[in-house]
């Protein structure tokens, strides 16, 4: 058996009227510790290497008469100050931020 333990309010109302669950945002959580995330996931140092030469593959610039070297050091700059690992830890920490959590108990009389 599962319990379900919620405040008297107009969610719990609709539990039992309408058969609805209420998913609460993690944002809103009284315990600040819960569904924070924190990681050391690492994208290598060599993915702005690989950034770059993605976008250089997209275009034949020999044909447009362009240095290639030119536009490498263009790209290379403009990735300078990407941080893909920094990148990588927001966009998970944000969806969990943005999923809704129901939260139940085997145990009745665990708050």
């Amino acid at each position: 058996m599962l319990y379900k333990f919620h405040r008297i309010n107009n969610f719990l109302f609709n539990l039992f009227l309408d058969s609805s669950l209420w998913f609460s945002n993690p944002a809103d959580f009284n315990d600040p510790f819960v569904m924070r995330f924190s990681s050391n996931l690492k994208m290598g140092n060599d993915i702005k290497e690989k950034l770059v030469e993605d976008e250089l593959s997209k275009t034949d610039f020999h044909s447009l008469g362009i240095q290639e070297d030119m536009i490498k050091d263009s790209i290379t700059q403009g990735f300078e100050d990407f941080e893909p690992d920094s990148l990588l830890n927001s966009i998970i920490s944000n969806t969990i931020q943005n999923m809704g959590v129901c939260c139940f108990s085997e145990v009745f009389d665990n708050y």
